[in-house]
């Protein structure tokens, strides 16, 4: 916050300002600061460098200490919360989230957010098995399995109606019109789920660093 409150993981959160920033490097080489909730079971988190896992290393030739994360059942939860009281009802409509990662090549759906705490219900974003990013039907891009990628997508308003941009390595790969909806809303004294979904639709993935900040980033940022 303000005062340079942090967690032990190097998570760093300010609220209610136009810098609100939640990011985790995964490069520390353990879990602290992020956690289960409520009566759920424990994922599996592995600690590691891309040598070690025997993955590709990062684009810049790095072979840094990476998280890997098993696929969550639908009992399974990985929490980011707010290291400090917030008031019930802070929510956050716009925002960008930032993921480097990699997904070992295979089938199925990847969810990337899931606001729903109690995991309950449908995720917000999912990379789709054929690569295509997005939600309800409407897909772009091409995410190559196998390959470390930075995927990243904004949360914009406009008059209620809801906008997602969607980006693979810093290029706008297509947006997704919404209409009014409040599901993707971020009520930071609840937090958010990462890598999460009510039905299963999760994948193994290696993990290098994840953001989230209350700016909606623009496509040169």
């Amino acid at each position: 916050d303000s005062t340079g409150a942090k967690s032990s993981d190097g998570l760093l959160v300010v609220v209610g300002n136009d810098d609100t920033l939640l990011v985790d490097n995964f490069n520390d080489g353990d879990a602290d600061g992020w956690s289960t909730i409520g009566n759920v079971d424990q994922p599996e988190v592995l600690h590691g460098t891309t040598t070690s896992f025997g993955i590709a290393a990062l684009p810049d030739g790095r072979t840094p200490q990476v998280t890997m994360l098993g696929a969550l059942s639908p009992t399974e939860r990985l929490h980011v919360g707010v290291n400090q009281p917030v008031p019930a009802g802070t929510i956050i409509e716009e925002y960008t989230m930032v993921y480097d990662m990699l997904i070992p090549a295979g089938s199925g759906w990847m969810s990337l957010l899931q606001t729903d705490t109690t995991n309950t219900s449908d995720g917000e974003f999912f990379i789709r098995a054929d690569g295509g990013l997005g939600i309800s039907g409407d897909y772009d891009g091409q995410f190559t399995y196998g390959a470390w990628h930075r995927v990243a997508f904004t949360i914009q308003k406009t008059d209620g109606d809801v906008l997602i941009t969607k980006y693979i390595d810093g290029v706008k790969v297509g947006t997704t019109a919404q209409g009014a909806t409040d599901r993707n809303d971020i009520d930071l004294s609840k937090g958010l789920l990462l890598f999460t979904d009510e039905d299963g639709e999760t994948r193994d993935i290696y993990v290098s660093s994840v953001l989230f900040t209350d700016k909606v980033m623009n496509d040169t940022e």
